[in-house]
């Protein structure tokens, strides 16, 4: 039996179950719908397909409130679409949205290689080396090669949780990362402060993220609230 959950004004149909090792799993549907009433008629209709839903490992359930058919049905899971049930449980976790983004950054990064239209069940060891092979042909640096792989291990984890792929899928970790981060001394901002061929807009720019600690583009994902910066 779902269950109806309201997160941010929309709805949302929960599945729990126990898997062989008696361990707790879920699977959370949108219903795409700030209305109740409609919201249980669609809960119901989940329901219809709760076998299906436990039970699939290699497909998904396309309900028809989530596609432009406007019929329900079972096709096999792709990357792309594991991909953005994955982004949406993170949201329903109340992760930052500048997280969400990160993630959906890297994970470009392997469907540029892999495809969107792939069985997600079929990534293997191969695809991940075929990855690190194309990202440094175009130079891409090791921490930037380190941040997206990050995000796809977090993805894959997440797969085999959710028994999408069979296995634990091995992704060697990037060598030659700079692992020291570097920050501006007060005597480099002073000298910076005093130069005159650099704008004041940017001195300005630079004491405002010394002084407050924000990341390079929390400014602009936030808010002003009165005198503050909500930052989401």
């Amino acid at each position: 039996m779902a269950t109806l959950r309201k997160v941010r004004q929309l709805y949302f149909a929960r599945i729990q179950w126990r898997d062989e090792n008696a361990s707790v799993k879920e699977k959370t549907v949108p219903l795409k719908t700030h209305l109740k009433s409609e919201a249980l008629v669609r809960k119901s209709e989940v329901e219809r397909y709760e076998d299906d839903i436990i039970k699939g490992e290699d497909y998904t359930v396309e309900f028809k409130w989530l596609n432009d058919d406007g019929k329900t049905k079972i096709s096999r899971r792709t990357v792309q679409e594991a991909i953005d049930e994955y982004h949406v449980v993170k949201d329903i976790r109340n992760q930052r949205k500048s997280t969400i983004e990160r993630s959906k950054c890297g994970l470009k990064t392997l469907t540029d290689i892999l495809g969107k239209s792939r069985p997600v069940s079929s990534i293997n060891d191969d695809d991940l080396e075929n990855w690190l092979k194309k990202c440094t042909k175009k130079g891409h640096s090791p921490n930037t090669m380190a941040c997206n792989r990050a995000k796809i291990v977090a993805f894959l984890n997440h797969c085999y949780r959710k028994r999408w792929i069979k296995r634990e899928i091995y992704f060697p970790t990037i060598d030659n990362t700079q692992k020291e981060i570097k920050c501006v001394n007060e005597d480099l901002f002073r000298n910076i402060q005093e130069l005159e061929s650099v704008d004041t807009h940017f001195k300005r720019a630079f004491y405002f993220y010394i002084s407050t600690g924000c990341r390079r583009a929390e400014p602009f994902n936030g808010e002003i609230i009165g005198n503050q910066l909500r930052v989401n």
